[in-house]
């Protein structure tokens, strides 16, 4: 026996083999049990038994050697993946090359540096087209430099869910060197010196710092800066020097700074310490004065300079290079040679043709990749992705980035979702009968989806500390993260990091971005329109009117991830795809029993006119960042929801692994995630649309008369005007998702920073009936879940003060399992019970041919009398009443399916204890 374990043992090849295709699909848990199994079932199980009986004994033994090789297996494919993707590459160990390069819309200078993004805002009082530098992303604080009507050099600000930004006074007055990050939450600025020098000051915590005030002559609301510190101030030892040009890294943790005189220094924004990483710099004064710009990557590793009198430099920061100036010295002497960190100079005279000068630099988040503008002697301008010798590239034509309405979240065969995309807390559901697939094949071009369920913008462009779509990675080590960034980046799997860094590594030809419904809650809206009455949205004019604002102020986060997309590849073209048309809006539509009960009129009409504003809003952002709008609005028209087609091109409920419906059922999953998205048939039909609308290959869209436009109007559905429309709402992913259970603590995560002196109200909510109401701490925000005697999807709505003063109402749909008795806890203590809930409301009809449907109570409910769908068939005059009770349908589903999966198990259990 020994004998033949060993020579299984010593199959190490096989193993391998194994492994190695397991981790190249990004299958890290199944590599471990390729090597697992193989070694249980390489050993004869007739020769396992003959062991004295001790067959569970050696199969632990088995299965802790396995495993013992597993751990080795993944730490020599770790140890050598870093060797190799990371220690081998780097700037200075070969040529720099030429990625991609595409013209560019300015043929100009900009006025000033921008480190950040040129985009056109909205600021109060000023106008909605102001041309201006734009630092931080959506989701968190942003800034904008603009040049005001007096010619003067103005900075604006605008929280998380503003509409428009608002001045800030007494910060960065006329200062052209004024930048912001989020992450960091730090602000550097230039202040004047003497003899027109200015110096540098670093304001760490710069939104505390920042309130809110009303101006009584403009009638506007403007920022003012009230700081309660004093900056820390840029110094090389006992000197204030000039500083000429500074950047942040995108995460925030590094500035760079170009010293006057001095070379160049970096930043340490955690620990204040500053490095100088080159000497010397380049003299002022004498004839034409350098204009510097500059970059540094996330790790702290590389800077990037370009001047725009000469050429580009990039310098790699090690422990053994630069200097760190002592307090009290003076360091603005000669470094010393061997202090003076590496430094590479690409040939831009020679790498293009015409070449004049380059600015904007801007590196990848692997700090491999730089992009960077350069200006022509024929007064053109280019936009190249530039990157180190033997960085990681694979050009691919065509990559597509999005939702589920992208992803193929309706696939009906789990057979074709991507590996990785359908297990455990890999749900993007990526399936190859999507429409990406499927356009590609029109286009006869090889093609990667990345799109990911639940995707919003974030997940697109998102923080530079991305830890995974809703934070699938962030508990794991270092080490394991990177590992597995690293695998799906290689395998394009989706959902584990930021879907950009797929362009920028592979710079497609053509790129698909079909995302902003979940910005906008389109599901969450829909999940809450499935309870018992008319959800909120469709009946309440000023809930209506919230969501079509909400929808509005997607039109500069679209702006902001198109922007992003061109700064990863600038040479590939970009399609930003709408949505379809799903259900049919008119009264009196034909629609099956379940989503008739589900859906009456106001919601259908409701649904429907949220994608049509939605679809507004794509095609304003597409037009304005001079991309492709793919419209696919009418795709769907003829096999909607309620419209009796026999080829439907949307699902209605399914079964399947994703959702519990509660009860005694609370902890088994058998709906699917797969309802209420696009079927096959529904991706065959956009692909059919957008492959009539687009071409292979695909160029840039040549900007010279690009549109300009600004944020679409609201129709008069939205009732504006009509009513005061003060509230803000927005979606967000405030708890976890899964099905939670009465009496679960959720924590509650929440978008801003709420004012400590202000209440946080949550509310709990089916259909018209408030089920609980909480007053949150806003030390440590949770709730507590009540006892419900309805399984479903609650609306969960927690309304903050933030620190401006704005309310804003954040929604999300959780589902909840039943449980009775129903209690409800007040804030106080006290208890209720919410007769809404217990008594249905009026029942309300719905017309399904000849089939007229009362609803009393929601399609998944317990077995009570009360939770009887009652359906009256009408046919030659004589009625019929039937009674169905959908969870019994669903237990004897499972009775069956268990009984099959025992017998399956019986018989295989048998088969190999038989030998």
């Amino acid at each position: 026996m020994a004998a033949a374990v060993s020579s299984q043992l010593l199959s190490i090849p096989k193993i391998l083999i194994c492994y190695i295709v397991a981790r190249r699909c990004g299958l890290y848990v199944y590599s471990c049990v390729l090597l697992r199994e193989y070694l249980k079932l390489s050993v004869s199980p007739k020769l396992t038994i003959r062991i004295g009986g001790y067959m569970g004994w050696a199969r632990k033994v088995v299965g802790i050697s396995s495993a013992a090789l597993c751990v080795v297996v993944l730490g020599a494919g770790y140890v050598f993946a870093v060797s190799t993707d990371e220690e081998a590459v780097t700037w200075m160990s070969g040529p720099v090359s030429v990625l991609s390069s595409a013209s560019t819309r300015a043929s100009w200078y900009p006025a000033m540096p921008c480190t950040g993004r040129e985009e056109l805002v909205a600021i109060t009082g000023v106008g909605l087209s102001q041309q201006a530098c734009v630092y931080g992303e959506s989701g968190y604080m942003q800034m904008a430099r603009y040049v005001s009507s007096q010619s003067r050099t103005t900075y604006a600000i605008k929280h998380p869910f503003e509409a428009q930004y608002h001045e800030v006074r007494g910060l960065c007055v006329d200062q052209a060197l004024c930048t912001y990050n989020p992450h960091s939450d730090v602000l550097i600025t230039q202040y004047p010196q003497p003899v027109h020098r200015y110096g540098a000051a670093v304001y760490s915590h710069f939104s505390d710092h920042i309130t809110r005030q009303f101006d009584l002559t403009s009638m506007t609301h403007y920022y003012e800066y009230t700081p309660n510190t004093e900056p820390h101030l840029i110094a090389l030892g006992d000197i204030l020097p000039t500083v000429g040009a500074l950047a942040f890294s995108s995460n925030g943790k590094w500035a760079v700074f170009e010293i006057n005189s001095y070379g160049f220094a970096r930043l340490n924004t955690e620990t204040m310490e500053l490095r100088r990483i080159a000497w010397p710099g380049r003299v002022y004064g004498h004839g034409n004065d350098p204009l510097f710009e500059v970059a540094i990557s996330n790790d702290g590793r590389y800077v990037a300079a370009s001047e725009r009198n000469a050429g580009l430099s990039i310098y790699e920061v090690t422990d053994g290079c630069g200097l760190v100036p002592s307090q009290g010295a003076n360091t603005g002497v000669d470094m010393g040679s061997g202090a003076v960190c590496s430094v590479v100079h690409p040939n831009l005279w020679e790498m293009f043709e015409g070449f004049g000068s380059a600015y904007m630099p801007q590196f990848s988040p692997d700090g491999l990749h730089l992009t960077i503008s350069l200006r022509m002697n024929n007064n053109t301008t280019q936009r190249v992705l530039l990157g180190a010798a033997g960085a990681p590239h694979q050009a691919i034509p065509y990559i597509a980035l999005g939702d589920s309405f992208t992803s193929g979240e309706g696939e009906t065969n789990d057979v074709f979702y991507k590996p990785l995309t359908n297990s455990g807390v890999h749900t993007c559901h990526t399936s190859m009968r999507s429409y990406p697939y499927l356009l590609a094949g029109y286009w006869g071009v090889s093609s990667e989806s990345v799109a990911c369920s639940g995707a919003r913008t974030l997940d697109v462009i998102g923080a530079a500390q991305y830890t995974g779509q809703g934070e699938r990675i962030g508990d794991l080590s270092a080490h394991e993260s990177h590992a597995l960034r690293e695998s799906a980046l290689h395998t394009y799997t989706p959902g584990v990091i930021r879907q950009v860094e797929f362009i920028s590594r592979y710079t497609p030809q053509v790129v698909t971005l079909g995302i902003g419904g979940n910005d906008v809650g389109m599901i969450d809206k829909l999940k809450a329109c499935v309870a018992l009455s008319t959800c909120e949205w469709a009946r309440d004019p000023e809930k209506r009117l919230a969501a079509g604002r909400e929808v509005q102020r997607l039109y500069t986060t679209l702006r902001s991830t198109v922007a992003a997309i061109k700064q990863a590849s600038p040479a590939t073209a970009i399609v930003l795809v709408g949505y379809p048309r799903v259900i049919n809006e008119v009264p009196g539509a034909v629609c099956s029993i379940a989503t008739g009960m589900m859906f009456d009129a106001a919601e259908r009409k409701f649904m429907d006119e949220t994608i049509l504003l939605l679809n507004t809003v794509v095609r304003q952002a597409a037009l304005a960042e001079g991309v492709y709008y793919g419209n696919i609005e009418d795709s769907f028209i003829g096999h909607r929801l309620c419209e009796s087609s026999s080829t439907p091109a949307m699902n209605e409920v399914r079964f399947g692994d994703d959702f519990g419906v509660g009860g005694a059922l609370s902890n088994l999953k058998i709906l699917g995630a797969e309802s209420f998205h696009p079927t096959p048939f529904g991706h065959e039909r956009i692909a059919q649309v957008l492959s009539q609308q687009t071409w292979w290959p695909m160029g840039l869209i040549r900007c010279d008369s690009c549109e300009y436009t600004q944020t679409p109007a609201l129709s008069s559905y939205w009732g504006e005007g009509e009513v005061q429309g003060e509230v803000t709402q927005a979606s967000s992913t405030l708890t976890p998702e899964g099905t939670h259970s009465p009496g679960d603590i959720l924590e509650i995560t929440l978008p801003v920073r709420a004012r400590t002196d202000m209440p946080i109200r949550a509310t709990l909510s089916w259909g018209e009936d408030i089920v609980a109401d909480f007053t949150v701490s806003t030390h440590r925000p949770t709730i507590t879940l009540p006892a419900v005697t309805t399984s479903g999807y609650y609306l969960l709505v927690v309304q903050v003060t933030d620190e401006i003063g704005q309310t804003i109402e954040f929604y999300q749909s959780v589902s909840v399992a039943y449980n009775q008795p129903l209690v409800v806890a007040q804030a106080g203590g006290s208890t209720r019970t919410p007769s809404a809930v217990i008594a249905p409301v009026s029942p309300v009809s719905v017309h399904s041919g000849a089939m007229s449907i009362q609803r009393t109570a929601p399609i998944l409910d317990n077995l009570a009398p009360s939770s009887v769908l009652s359906v009256t068939s009408e046919a030659e005059g004589h009625y019929t009443q039937k009674e169905f009770y959908p969870t019994a349908y669903i237990v004897v589903l499972l009775i069956v399916t268990g009984g099959g999966v025992a017998l399956c198990a019986w018989w295989v259990f048998s088969r190999i204890k038989g030998g």
